[in-house]
């Protein structure tokens, strides 16, 4: 419990999870699953935007400001969809890589859900518990 977890982590993007124990009062036990999540990854101009979601309200901060609706700057792009927040980064390339942050209840826990909608320009070096699957995708399509 309390053990922060690299997700993903490519050329200019990094998402890290932490993972807690929380009770599940329909089972009478708990379980760890994933209560935040912290992205940071350099934008358009160069400089490092710092994104993360906490699974408390599905709470979002950009650069360690509440954020109450959306936020658009050098191709970054955070929206708060009730529970669920859209995070949009460049990762040092186009298009932009685009995942979810759901805020979810699965067996009789709240945990978050992280999920990549597109990746497109995630590189064969991504690294990471996502990132190791992604090396292991090109490398799989790669006929030589």
């Amino acid at each position: 419990a309390n053990t922060t977890f690299n997700l993903v982590s490519d050329v200019c993007t990094s998402v890290n999870a932490l993972y807690s124990s929380t009770v599940r009062p329909l089972y009478n036990d708990t379980m760890n699953v994933i209560t935040k999540i912290g992205i940071i990854s350099k934008d358009s101009s160069g400089s490092c935007q710092q994104i993360q979601v906490n699974l408390d309200g599905c709470a979002a901060l950009v650069n360690g400001a509440p954020l109450t609706g959306s936020y658009l700057m050098n191709s970054v792009g955070v929206r708060m969809f009730g529970d669920r927040v859209r995070v949009s980064v460049p990762n040092c390339g186009n298009p932009n890589l685009v995942a979810w942050v759901v805020c979810d209840q699965q067996l009789g826990a709240n945990m978050i859900r992280f999920v990549i909608s597109r990746g497109l320009n995630l590189r064969p070096t991504s690294h990471g518990i996502i990132g190791k699957h992604i090396r292991r995708s090109y490398q799989s399509s790669n006929p030589f």
